[in-house]
């Protein structure tokens, strides 16, 4: 198990009912040693886990008691989190991992819509800005409609076709521009 780049993605719940049994077997056989890299975050988290699950106490009294015991003792935010979901589902792994994916999905979501909203702000405001620049130059530009028919993807319909005498700009096809605007 990854404890420093990649502890949000590494999964100790999956490892917590092996290592509870190792646990469990040392310490009837007269003591165990959990250890780690460094003694701080991963060997502490499962000791937390054990201490959760046989004492029937919360992450933090868990953290307290191991942090009074080893002062170094500092487990990472992604073993937390999973630690604490272990918690709410009352020892039980799998549907501490079913919380944690409904965590995910629900997080996911707030973003993909709080992303929509921003390209949408975005897209209002450059069609702001665009709307004004368009204002501003529409006296150095030649306007042109013509009818054609089949030709919008609506069917039948205008089609404009702005040309502008600005050397900063070029000829722009609305239909086939990012807005797809038919009249």
């Amino acid at each position: 198990i990854r404890d420093s780049f990649y502890s949000d993605c590494s999964n100790i719940l999956s490892c917590i009912p092996t290592t509870n049994i190792f646990i469990e077997a040392g310490i009837e056989n007269g003591g165990v040693l959990v250890h780690c890299f460094g003694g701080k975050s991963r060997s502490a988290a499962f000791v937390c886990a054990y201490m959760m699950s046989s004492l029937s106490i919360s992450f933090d009294e868990a953290y307290s008691i191991l942090k009074a015991i080893r002062p170094i003792v500092d487990i990472n935010s992604g073993f937390e989190y999973q630690l604490r979901a272990y918690y709410i589902a009352k020892c039980d792994v799998y549907l501490a991992q079913q919380l944690l994916l409904r965590c995910r999905i629900r997080n996911i979501y707030k973003l993909r819509v709080e992303q929509t909203q921003v390209q949408q702000q975005q897209q209002q405001q450059g069609l702001e800005i665009e709307t004004n620049k368009n204002q501003s130059n529409m006296m150095s530009a030649e306007v042109n409609t013509t009818a054609q028919n089949n030709t919008t993807p609506a069917g039948k319909g205008l089609f404009l076709d702005i040309t502008t005498t600005n050397n900063n700009e070029s000829k722009m096809d609305i239909e086939h521009s990012e807005y797809n605007i038919c009249l």
